[in-house]
């Protein structure tokens, strides 16, 4: 099993984005018989391309919708990587030995409230990605 996402990235400025929203996912540095699980181009000005790694595209998209791809490809990837495991997009916050997970689309506030949460004593968890086990659904 692959340690990390393997990116694969034409500049710095995809990079940049990238790493900053997958960060812990990320290896930059693969071993040199690692191929990349994702390869992120720019075909044309502010338009981007993802491939698999089986060379299948995303069709073109723009930057805002580039993280927006790349996270359903990172989270096929997880689940078929750990199948024991259910990816759910979602945030998690924790208080002693509870947690709570925030799950609703992009864009409704998860990464707000999750703030509101942890100003009020709530430990952070997770963002974006939260792994469930699913023979003990925690």
């Amino acid at each position: 099993m692959k340690c990390g996402l393997i990116l694969e990235f034409e500049d710095d400025e995809i990079g940049s984005l990238l790493i900053a929203t997958f960060g812990a996912l990320v290896t930059t540095n693969p071993a040199s018989d690692d191929t990349p699980i994702l390869r992120i181009e720019r075909p044309a000005a502010r338009r981007y391309r993802i491939l698999d790694a089986n060379g299948r595209a995303a069709s073109s998209i723009d930057p805002g919708h580039l993280r927006f791809q790349v996270d359903k490809q990172v989270a096929i990837h997880l689940q078929l990587q750990r199948p024991d495991l259910f990816f759910v997009h979602g945030a998690v916050v924790s208080r002693g030995d509870r947690a709570a997970l925030l799950a609703a689309p992009a864009g409704t506030g998860k990464s707000t409230l999750t703030l509101a949460l942890l100003a009020q004593g709530c430990d952070y968890l997770r963002d974006e990605l939260a792994p469930i086990d699913v023979s003990s659904m925690k």
